[in-house]
């Protein structure tokens, strides 16, 4: 690890989705030892919305952009999810005691909303816009990452952390750490409040 951040702001999220499935399948006797089964199954799952637009994603062309100012929604939805499904039974002497089996088939699974909203992760709190300006260290201008919204992050010890025994480093501060000697030297807030 060679870096520390604080990340403030509103982390609470009201996400909601659907999901809709229809399949058809049916099975054939192509010989009276060998049956086949067949199918396809058609998934949607609907981008993920926010109830307070609280959530958004990069655009090359704009910087960071809000789902509800500059964008309708955080990413394009995938309508191509067919999945077919084959199968097939042998029975082997034609008296249904010995049956060998074998089948497979194309599955989709659904993200969990925690993948798009945790911090560190591709479309995380950090690079997905909260909405909200955040002030770091009393300063009276907010943060930005040059995109549409604001965001605030403060980064401490360049490319280290430093080491127990170098005063104002993040190593020191923590084994060091008291009233006289706080853990970070930022006291972030939201909106001019402190957090």
């Amino acid at each position: 690890m060679s870096r520390a951040n604080i990340s403030a702001g509103n982390f609470l999220r009201h996400l909601s989705d659907q999901g809709y499935g229809v399949f058809v399948q049916d099975d054939w006797r192509i010989t009276p030892h060998i049956t086949i089964n067949m199918g396809l199954r058609y998934e949607l799952t609907t981008v993920f919305t926010e109830q307070n637009n609280l959530v958004g994603n990069f655009d090359p062309n704009q910087g960071l952009v809000q789902v509800g100012k500059q964008i309708g929604s955080p990413f394009n939805g995938d309508h191509l999810d067919f999945s077919p499904r084959l199968g097939v039974a042998w029975d082997m002497f034609g008296n249904g005691k010995t049956v060998i089996r074998a089948g497979g088939g194309v599955y989709y699974s659904q993200y969990s909303f925690d993948s798009f909203t945790a911090i560190g992760n591709l479309l995380g709190m950090r690079t997905v816009p909260t909405g909200v300006n955040l002030y770091t260290n009393g300063n009276p201008t907010p943060f930005t990452a040059g995109g549409t919204i604001n965001l605030g992050a403060i980064t401490f010890a360049g490319g280290s952390l430093g080491s127990q025994t170098t005063p104002g480093t993040i190593k020191y501060n923590w084994f060091n750490n008291g009233p006289n000697n706080p853990l970070y030297s930022a006291s972030p807030a939201c909106g001019g409040v402190p957090v």
